[in-house]
């Protein structure tokens, strides 16, 4: 559960009562070693990030923390850190730093190794490959995820979402994926 400010607080306000939240958490984490707190202190500064956006540098430097703490939790062997922690390198991609679309391209192939039959992985890495530029290897990564969509007949849950699919079917056929 996330803990936010009360409604009529500032974007600021929200930002710092979720740090205060994350910091418990960390705390936490810190004498029980279970990394679900890192993944949990991640969440709350990855919702810090979205909430005093268009502030640029503040969502940034929550980023920063969130990919930090993440990244412990996936080192630890949890792969909810590692979305998580792509979740944040991506953010900060988008927010304009460049050196963090490597590192988010990197992740996300690291995550499509560690989890092969998770088709939102192969998704997340064809979004990240195309807006490097890198086109060919987003097509395959899309051509990956179809695939891996089409085999999942077993749970209707698991597949991806109708847009998604749809985006990987045009971006495989040659058209645009947007």
């Amino acid at each position: 559960m996330l803990v936010s400010a009360p409604d009529d607080a500032t974007a600021a306000a929200d930002a710092s009562v979720r740090d205060r939240a994350a910091q418990r958490l960390l705390a936490a984490f810190e004498v029980g070693h279970d990394p679900l707190m890192l993944i949990h202190a991640a969440e709350q500064h990855i919702a810090a990030a979205r909430g005093v956006l268009p502030d640029r540098e503040a969502a940034s430097g929550w980023l920063v923390l969130a990919a930090a703490e993440a990244g412990r939790a996936h080192a630890a062997g949890r792969l909810a850190g590692g979305q998580l922690a792509l979740e944040a390198l991506d953010g900060q991609s988008l927010l304009g730093g460049s050196e963090t679309e490597g590192q988010a391209i990197e992740l996300a192939e690291r995550l499509c190794r560690e989890d092969p039959s998770a088709a939102m992985k192969w998704i997340n890495l064809g979004r990240l490959q195309e807006r490097a530029g890198h086109i060919d290897a987003a097509r395959e990564a899309w051509r990956v995820a179809l695939e891996l969509d089409d085999a999942n007949t077993i749970d209707p849950l698991q597949r991806l979402p109708a847009d998604v699919r749809a985006m990987a079917e045009r971006a495989t056929s040659g058209s645009s994926p947007r």
